[in-house]
């Protein structure tokens, strides 16, 4: 019995390090769930930007986007990105103009950043690390 075991003990363990390794290809991707709240006017679109670098950040490069159209004070986006890190911009467009309008650069439409950062800051501030699902909250600034 015992040489049964020791003759099959290298294929099983050729089976567990194959099964091991797909599992590992097939987790590269992680769901992103982003929920939005404090939206005060139930109007207009959220539009969702997604940088993973500071020059993606920097010149409006989004390596995903999503509108959504607001049907209540919180909303809810899902996808799935390659584990990394990541940084989002949001706006709540009120007029359906497809901008956030500013004054001076000052934002007249209510936004919000990821990590709840006030201002227009870099991708480091912003930014969070994807390694596993992962919901991030952020509060729309009036």
């Amino acid at each position: 019995m015992k040489s049964l075991i020791f003759k099959l003990l290298p294929h099983v363990s050729i089976i567990i390090l194959l099964t091991s390794s797909v599992v590992i290809n097939s987790n590269n991707k992680c769901n992103l769930t982003i929920k939005i709240t404090d939206i005060s006017a139930i109007k207009g679109d959220i539009y969702i930007a997604i940088y993973d670098n500071q020059n993606a950040f920097d010149n409006k490069n989004a390596i995903n986007s999503k509108r959504l159209m607001v049907t209540s004070t919180k909303e809810e986006y899902t996808l799935s990105l390659p584990i990394g890190e990541y940084a989002v911009i949001l706006y709540q467009d009120l007029n359906k103009n497809k901008k956030l309008d500013r004054l001076f650069s000052v934002p007249l439409e209510p936004y919000g950043i990821s990590n709840n950062v006030n201002g227009f800051p870099s991708f480091d501030i912003a930014k969070f690390t994807l390694k596993k699902n992962k919901t991030i909250i952020i509060n729309i600034k009036k």
